[in-house]
């Protein structure tokens, strides 16, 4: 096999962002998979067969046994119980289904006299009780839905029967040969396999319920000679082939106006009918619909028939000469009474009389004129001696004075003339009837005309010269055996108009090398492309929904398969002999039927099932096959049909939960975008090379274990109570969430490196991540007060993948320590009258007299006599210091002396609070407001004093003061964790044990962005949903979650401004949460909105 459809080593397995996507192609490599896939029933994960009290069963899904062969001897007569339940190795196992063979091995299986069925059983497999003759009756347990073929194949089981409605599908020759005298169909949907219930000749009452669409499958009451009367529901539309053939005691049957198909044989040897009306709608009259009937037979054809068999009465020239002169065919259209005339029929009544069949010749050909209005003709046979070379077929004949078009090619027209080497038709021509130029071995070359839309049965077969036809774009019907053995033809175009290429349609056609089908064509029938030994490669559209059996037999060089993802049938033996074609194949989702032996002698090493599969006839894949599925339920369907040593393997795509105590495999690169679970039990192996990425978004909850040596990414949500095995290789994604957030520094003249930790809980463990394994640091501006940043970068080689974090936090400026001691001198002016007070100077310091205005003068030069003055000093502020602590003094000026001398005088210094037994009141020196991990708190910053050991901080919130809290000792920060919209705040300073305290220092306001509210809350399939009302100026939205309404809330999620909504995918199924929100301005948040309505997390 050549192109991108090639891979070698394992089976590849392709996404897209949001769902996996097969694309149904084979993949050519005869590598066998390694020895690091296990072995599922090796693990002893499923039970192998094992063998209770002389019954062997097996288990086909966890905790589920299949009765696979009742191996202890039968007495006569013997009632046999199924039982309900089996235990083996101490565990307790339910009985589902009966496998295939289970009693027909058994020598005693004649002795049988009755099986009473547990309500578990799900199943009865093919040939389980075959010739169990002695059966007197048949219960069939109310939960079954599957029959397989030959079940219950002459039983002699009699009375009624009833098919419970639970019933999806009943196999090829189920029921046939027992001697029920009842059926009772409960179920309209039941898909019925061939030959259903023939061969019942007790049966008298058939019950049909309404609502049923289809007689059944082929054959589905063929023989049943008891049978006098059926009702058809008014729902029906199709009678199938054979139907109610050799019915021989059915007397009458109406035919619903509902019914627009009736198939070959439907009603073949029913020599009891005497009339029946084909109704309005059906357009074919198929192959021996009514063959070896009566010869009292009266058929009435509606004027929608456009087509009719050469067979339909006859199967032989002996039967041709009876019936067609004593079956009574009516009609009201002369098209249609032509139709049949051209049979070779003869006893024709067209509105009541004898048809005339309006024939005449030319000099070359036989004509008869089709319709009422003597227009159009058939050109019959050709005349005197057999053509040859090329022909033309003239478009219009004259007879009589008329001209009349020639519309179609009648039956066997120039067949076996083996001279013909080219035809040419004109374009009047719409209709070319079964086997026109069959045997023209010599023809070389035809035209089609446009106006073509069926090729009947048998028209060019065996024209092996025939090196090319052009299909005209009109032709929607290509006809049983139509090109067989045409083995010059060498390229094949199927046009868009074609939806049916029927059986053998070009059969071993050993030149054709090239085949196009395109859009349109629906169904592909049985050995359609057998023999065909030189096609190499075929593209099969979407559209194609059914494939028949063998149709790409013998073909020996095809080595590349396309199959369209619309395919939902694959017939037996399709591929049987076609040894290039090699490799895996995979089946789309759409598949939900694979025949008996579908790939059966084939080549190819391995398929994988989609998930659609839901019907699986025995011997489908031999045990040379390897077969995987992403589907746990299509695991149970290949694991319950499936030899052990072919047993299937799981291997997961991420898109569905894994069932408890499954064994599923990860290969290829597998993205888990929505929620799945693992269930208990269940073990998930990840692959060497393969990877199991939970996507951002992504939600895996494990209850079992994820084990293997693949690589396992964990970029969403991972929780459950599961375990990791050892040797997977973890990765994380590196997220915000995952850095903590990084506490403001204080300035301390040295490079500030916080270590912000890197954590992700996995369920209820927490996995710290290690610096300079898995992540590395850097900085920007870790050194001066203001903005600084810290970047985490995930380290190559460790636990951590993508792009770096970055944590801002602040550098505050450093405290100064307050100046020792503010002396204060005066000195007498010039004036005698005035006196300048000093304050000693102090390095780097700055000066006041009023406690307000600061400058570098340290004097005042117009204190009044005898007069206090207060003096302040205080270290100045800098780019990385804030201004110290006040220190303070108060000292009366001298009084004026009458006789001069020295009027310096030397004042006492006073430390907070005017005198050395007070604490100066502290500032607020920062207010800054955040939404935290646990709610929306301010952090207040008070600006020390000397002598204080800690700060009580008050808030002022309308006419109400409130003791927020008191600062540790020696710390100058505290958190408001219950802030108000609006507040001032301010400190008083404390002393060591608390026996002194300063006033109140100054106010400082904070005023909190407005917030929004929570619309809804409401439990989803993927979490619980919450929506808001858009906020004003908002930068971001907080998102907090608890269980409780009014505590317990801690922040769940951050979201930009354009979001009004989102899903916790990490509540809890059955838990009950509150919800609050705040909102994230420029300058600062809003309080935590009113808790939401409380919501229970379904799903």
């Amino acid at each position: 096999m050549k192109n991108g459809n090639l891979y070698k080593g394992r089976l590849a397995v392709l996404y897209s962002i949001a769902a996996f996507l097969l694309v149904f192609c084979l993949f050519a490599s005869n590598t066998p998979y390694g020895t690091a896939w296990k072995a599922y029933a090796a693990e002893g994960t499923l039970t192998e067969s094992v063998n209770l009290e002389g019954v062997v069963y097996k288990e086909i899904e966890p905790g589920k046994m299949q009765l696979v062969e009742w191996a202890k001897n039968i007495s006569w007569k013997e009632v046999i119980e199924i039982p309900e339940t089996v235990t083996y190795d101490g565990k307790e196992y339910t009985v589902v289904s009966i496998g295939d063979n289970a009693f027909y091995n058994n020598a005693g299986k004649q002795s049988i006299a009755e099986v009473v069925f547990p309500d578990t059983i799900e199943s009865i497999g093919e040939n389980a009780f075959c010739f169990c003759t002695a059966m007197n009756s048949l219960n069939l347990p109310p939960n079954l839905k599957e029959v397989g073929n030959t079940a219950f194949l002459n039983c002699y089981a009699g009375g009624e029967l009833t098919i419970p409605a639970s019933v999806t599908r009943i196999g090829a020759d189920a029921f046939r040969g027992m001697k029920i005298s009842s059926l009772i169909i409960l179920n309209p949907d039941t898909v019925y396999e061939r030959s259903a219930f023939s061969d019942n000749r007790s049966l008298v009452s058939i019950t049909l319920p309404d609502g049923m669409t289809s007689l059944g499958g082929k054959g589905f009451l063929s023989r049943c000679v008891s049978l006098a009367q059926i009702d058809l529901p008014e729902s029906l539309t199709s009678i199938p082939d054979g139907a109610l053939s050799s019915c021989t005691g059915l007397t009458e049957i109406q035919i619903p106006l509902s019914v627009n198909t009736i198939g070959g044989s439907a009603f073949y040897g029913c020599t009891g009918l005497k009339e029946v009306v084909v109704p309005e709608g059906v357009t074919e009259i198929s192959v021996q619909t009514f063959c070896n009937c009566s010869e009292e037979l009266s058929v009435t054809f509606p004027d929608s028939v456009t087509s009719v068999h050469n067979w339909i009465f006859w199967n032989d020239s002996v039967g041709r000469e009876k019936y067609s002169k004593s079956v009574t065919v009516k009609c009201t259209s002369r098209e249609v009474a032509a139709l049949v005339a051209g049979i070779g029929h003869q006893k024709i009544e067209l509105n009541g009389e004898p048809y005339e069949l309006l024939a005449f010749d030319t000099d070359k050909y036989t004509f008869t004129i089709t319709d009422s209005e003597r227009r159009y003709v058939q050109l019959d046979k050709w005349k005197g001696a057999q053509p040859s070379g090329e022909i033309i077929i003239p478009e219009t004949v004259e007879w009589e004075g008329n001209t009349y078009t020639v519309k179609t090619i009648g039956t066997s027209a120039f067949s076996t003339c083996s001279k013909i080497t080219k035809i040419t038709l004109p374009e009047s021509i719409t209709g070319i009837g079964k086997d026109a130029f069959m045997s023209c071995t010599g023809l070389e070359s035809i035209n089609l005309p446009d106006g073509l839309t069926r090729i009947e049965q048998w028209v060019f077969c065996a024209c092996h010269a025939l090196k090319e036809v052009e299909l005209p774009q009109s032709l929607t019907y290509i006809g049983g055996f139509a090109f067989k053995e045409c083995e010059s033809l060498q390229t094949v175009d199927i046009p868009e108009s074609c939806e049916l290429i029927d059986t053998s349609a070009f059969w071993d056609c050993t030149g054709i090398t090239n085949v196009t089908l395109h859009e349109g064509l629906t169904e592909i029938g049985d050995n359609v492309f057998s023999g065909c030994s030189g096609i190499t490669e075929i593209l099969l559209p979407d559209s194609l929904q059914k494939i028949g059996y063998y149709a790409f037999q013998n073909c020996t060089e095809l080595a590349n398969i396309k199959l369209g993802q619309g395919l939902i049938e694959i017939g037996g033996g399709i591929f049987q002999g076609c040894s290039k074609l090699t490799g895996t194949m995979l089946l789309p989702d759409s598949v939900t039927t694979i025949r008996q032996d579908a790939f059966a002698d084939s080549s190819l090493s391995g398929v994988h099932v989609g998930g659609g599969l839901t019907i699986l006839e025995s011997g489908a894949f031999p045990d040379s096959i390897r077969l995987t599925t992403n589907s746990p339920e299509v695991w149970k369907l290949l694991s319950k049909n499936t030899s052990r040593e072919n047993a299937p393997v799981l291997v997961w795509d991420g898109t569905c939960d894994v069932p408890a105590g499954m064994h599923t495999y990860v290969e290829g690169s597998i993205v888990i975008t929505g929620s799945v679970t693992i269930g208990e039990g269940a073990v998930v192996t990840i692959m060497p090379d393969a990877s199991l990425t939970i996507d951002n978004g992504g939600a895996l909850t494990n209850h079992g274990e994820i084990e293997g040596e693949g690589v396992f990414t964990i970029n969403g949500s991972l929780s459950g109570t599961g375990t990791l095995g050892e040797g997977i290789q973890m990765t994380f994604l590196l997220t915000g969430d995952m850095v903590a957030d990084v506490g403001d520094a204080v300035y301390s003249a040295e490079p500030i490196v916080p270590e912000p930790e890197v954590s992700i809980m996995l369920g209820e463990k927490k996995t710290t991540f290690e610096k300079d394994v898995d992540f590395i640091y850097s900085y920007v501006n870790n050194t001066n007060p203001g903005t600084a940043d810290v970047t985490v970068t995930p380290k190559e080689g460790g636990k951590l993948l993508g792009e770096a974090v970055t944590k801002r936090f602040t550098i505050g400026k450093a405290g100064q320590t307050a100046p020792s001691a503010c002396n204060l001198t005066f000195t007498e002016n010039k004036d005698k009258q005035t006196f300048t007070a000093a304050i000693e100077r102090t390095e780097g310091a700055e000066y006041s007299f009023d406690g307000e205005t600061w400058t570098d003068g340290n004097t005042k030069s117009d204190c009044q006599p005898n007069t206090a003055y207060t003096a302040y000093v205080r270290m100045k502020e800098t780019d990385t210091h804030f201004a110290s602590d006040v220190v303070k003094a108060t000292l009366k000026s001298p009084e004026l002396k009458k006789n001069g001398g020295n009027t310096g005088n030397e004042g006492g210094t006073e430390k907070p609070g005017g005198t050395e037994n007070h604490l100066p009141a502290p500032e607020i020196l920062k207010l800054r407001a955040a939404a935290g991990k646990k709610g929306v708190s301010v952090q207040i910053t008070v600006n020390p004093v000397a002598g204080a050991d800690r700060y009580e901080i008050y808030r002022i919130s309308g006419k109400k003061t409130t003791l927020v809290t008191t600062t540790l000792p020696g710390k100058t920060q505290i958190r408001d964790e219950k802030p108000v919209q609006s507040a001032k705040y301010y400190a008083v300073s404390v002393s060591k044990d608390g026996s002194l305290k300063s006033a109140a220092g100054k106010v400082k306001a904070l005023k909190l962005a407005k917030g929004t509210k929570i619309k809804k809350v409401s439990s989803t399939s993927r979490g619980i949903k919450i929506i808001w009302k858009r906020g004003k100026s908002v930068k971001k939205y907080v998102i907090y979650r608890s269980t409780k309404k009014n505590s317990g809330y801690v922040r769940v999620k951050t979201l930009g401004k354009k979001k009004l909504s989102y899903v916790d995918k990490k509540a809890k199924k059955g838990k009950k949460y509150y919800y609050r929100i705040a909102v994230v301005t420029k300058s600062n948040p809003s309080l935590m909105s009113t808790a939401s309505k409380r919501a229970k997390c379904l799903f």
